[in-house]
C-alpha cells in the first residue's frame, strides 16, 4: 500500500507463538517505536501480531500507550488468518 504522496507503506509481522515473559524487552520495544516515529512517520500500514499467547497481553498493555495512534494499526491474528 501507499501513503498519501505515493510513499510506500510497510507491513510488520511478529510471530509471537513462542513468546515468554523472558523475551519481553521494553527497551527494544521503546527503541522500535521511537525509530518508527522519528525516521519512518506514516510508513507503517499494519502490524500483525501472530499467535500471541495470553501472557503477551500484559506486555502489550505496557507498550500500547507508547504507540499512540499507531496502536490501532496492530491486529492480533492466528497463523491460519495469515495464510489466507
Amino acid at each position: 500500500p501507499q501513503a498519501p504522496g505515493g510513499v510506500e507503506q510497510a507491513l510488520g509481522i511478529f510471530d509471537l507463538r513462542d513468546f515468554s515473559p523472558l523475551q519481553a524487552d521494553f527497551e527494544v520495544a521503546a527503541f522500535l517505536v521511537d525509530a518508527l516515529y522519528k525516521y519512518y512517520p506514516a510508513r507503517t500500514a499494519r502490524v500483525l501480531l501472530v499467535g500471541a499467547p495470553d501472557l503477551f497481553r500484559g506486555f502489550w498493555n505496557t507498550v500500547k500507550p507508547l504507540l499512540g495512534s499507531y496502536a490501532s494499526l496492530a491486529d492480533f491474528v492466528t497463523v491460519e488468518e495469515v495464510r489466507e
